[in-house]
């Protein structure tokens, strides 16, 4: 496991805490006011900084101005031979390094996209869900099981826990998403009706994230074409850049790696986005806070080798448990009673 980079930070704190907080007396600062004498000492080391550079620039120059005194010359300048041309520039060497993703709708404001993708129902609303209303408990019984040999099915709480560390976290804070390993995709499978829809809007309500339905069902039918397809792509993550936090996310998401599409969806062209995907990822940057989330009840209908490339991190949303339905019958006839 490599080591964490928030711990040099909690280090640094705790030492400026010893150093200067902890035998403090503060008895004659009850409203807690700022301290003039902190102020002044911190001021007084931007102060010499900055003074420091000047001087240290200074004598560069004085330096310089000693050499060329004590020589007697001048740096001889470079001579040209004749018959001979500059260096007329050097073409056809920017290549590849040189060529930038071409902006599509660099004519367009930010605020024309964004309505366009509400429009299309490529940007939806996400519903006011928080993360505690998924309720779960603990496996009780998970030491128990270990103990005879049988590895124990992932409670409802650890299922919470991942989705915090995986999502909510890295999306919420821009420094917990630069410093933290970077996660561009998730996964979250499990059978029908065990909250993986309410997990992805629990992610968007408690980050403040904007909501990405690129799901086969819904982009069925609108940009058609490869041209299209390429303008959806770029709306989409251009407006999702651009206003940070954001999740895209393919409900259904096997069937855009079907290993072989039924007939009767054929007509949508459900894996119009597999030769996509894995490129997006690559494009993301560590300072994009965007996931893409993917749900699915199915997912050996889809080709694995593919769909496993573009999830970085799969988690199993499983059915609740014995503690987890005991709790939430607590909860809820608690919540009945107090009515």
């Amino acid at each position: 496991m490599s080591p964490s980079l928030f711990l040099q930070l909690m280090e640094e704190g705790n030492s400026l805490y010893k150093d200067m907080w902890m035998n403090k007396d503060e008895s004659w600062n009850f409203p807690q006011d700022y301290d003039p004498e902190l102020v002044k000492e911190e001021k007084r080391k931007e102060l010499e900084m900055e003074i420091r550079v000047q001087v240290d620039e200074l004598m560069r120059q004085e330096l310089k101005n000693l050499k060329l005194a004590v020589n007697r010359e001048i740096e001889p300048q470079p001579r040209l031979k004749k018959g001979k041309k500059q260096n007329k520039g050097r073409k056809g060497r920017r290549g590849k390094r040189g060529k930038k993703d071409k902006d599509l709708t660099a004519d367009r404001t930010i605020e024309s996209l964004y309505q366009e993708l509400v429009e299309e129902g490529l940007l939806i609303q996400a519903l006011k869900v928080k993360l505690s209303d998924y309720i779960g408990e603990y496996s009780y019984l998970g030491t128990t099981l270990r103990q005879v040999a049988i590895e124990p099915m992932p409670s409802l709480l650890d299922v919470r826990q991942l989705i915090t560390l995986y999502g909510i976290l890295p999306l919420g804070s821009a420094e917990v998403h630069e410093r933290a390993p970077l996660v561009k995709s998730l996964l979250l499978a499990g059978p029908p009706g065990v909250g993986k829809k309410m997990l992805v809007h629990a992610i968007c309500t408690e980050t403040g994230a904007n909501l990405f339905n690129l799901s086969s069902s819904n982009i069925a039918g609108k940009y058609p074409g490869k041209t299209g397809l390429q303008m959806m792509i770029h709306l989409v993550f251009k407006v999702a850049r651009q206003l940070q936090p954001s999740v895209v996310w393919i409900q259904d998401t096997e069937k855009t790696f079907y290993k072989k599409v039924p007939q009767a969806e054929k007509r949508n062209e459900p894996k119009r986005l597999k030769k996509y995907l894995p490129k997006l990822l690559k494009l993301l940057r560590p300072d994009d806070r965007i996931l893409i989330v993917g749900t699915t009840h199915r997912p050996f209908d889809a080709e694995l080798q593919s769909f496993c490339r573009v999830y970085q991190k799969i988690i199993l949303v499983p059915r609740p448990d014995y503690a987890s339905r005991y709790g939430n019958s607590v909860e809820t006839n608690h919540s009945t009673q107090r009515r």
